[in-house]
């Protein structure tokens, strides 16, 4: 495992380029549009400011799940590297716990740049308890990410995986409000929007943030998305092992 941990540093250091567009996109949107919110009362646009900040966070770390993992795993498929791995003293498991960590990392620099360009450039204040709450939080919600990504990966090309995989990531992000509040779409989008597991991960950290009580219908539905996404992978590996 050790051997696939520096493996996973080296392809790191190869992809720097995903790291940056990955969290620099949704810092750029970040300082673009919330130079846009500005408001009478200063608490209120004080709020909605770091709701953003939170919002567009989550963004940021869903790219990591979404977009790269499906793609790195299917990149394997098609470079043979999992039939290589089911040769070794390797266990599988092992191959998924370290492409799982490297999309944690993703998201722990995705989280401290988005949250110093916030508190540094907006002047965004957070207590000690906020911060920690909201980290932990975002991390936790971004296991729905990772679920997502992992069923895309049962997509059959590595064509179709980038396509849907970039839809998908798109899609997360407008309906599930990182962009704009939910509250401001039309009826239609709200009601689609309910169908969508960034709607819930959004709600259940900004509630949390601002209100200090915990959604547990969002937190339940996310916890639904999840175990849904990694059983309908679960089966369709199952089928494809048997065909």
């Amino acid at each position: 495992m050790k051997a696939l941990f520096k493996l996973e540093y080296l392809l790191i250091k190869r992809d720097v380029l995903t790291f940056l567009l990955s969290i620099g996109m949704p810092v750029l949107f970040f300082l673009l549009f919330s130079s846009f919110m500005v408001f009478q009362d200063k608490e209120l646009e004080r709020v909605v400011i770091r709701n953003y900040l939170v919002t567009m966070t989550g963004f940021s770390m869903s790219g990591f799940a979404v977009f790269t993992l499906p793609n790195m795993l299917k990149l394997d498929e098609k470079n043979k590297w999992i039939i290589h791995i089911k040769h070794l003293p390797i266990a599988l498991f092992s191959y998924y716990t370290v492409k799982i960590c490297r999309v944690l990392i993703g998201y722990l620099l995705s989280i401290i740049v988005c949250f110093s360009v916030g508190i540094f450039m907006k002047n965004i204040v957070f207590t000690p308890f906020e911060l920690i709450s909201t980290v932990c939080l975002l991390l936790m919600t971004g296991m729905v990410y990772i679920a997502v990504g992992i069923a895309l990966n049962c997509l059959r090309s590595f064509q179709l995986v980038s396509v849907v995989g970039n839809i998908v990531y798109f899609v997360l992000a407008i309906f599930g409000g990182s962009w704009i509040p939910v509250s401001q779409f039309p009826e239609w989008m709200q009601q689609v929007a309910k169908f969508v597991p960034t709607y819930y991960t959004n709600n259940l950290v900004i509630e949390f943030l601002n209100d200090k009580a915990l959604n547990v219908t969002a937190l339940v539905v996310t916890f639904l998305y999840t175990i849904g996404c990694l059983s309908f992978a679960y089966v369709i590996q199952k089928r494809r092992e048997v065909k």
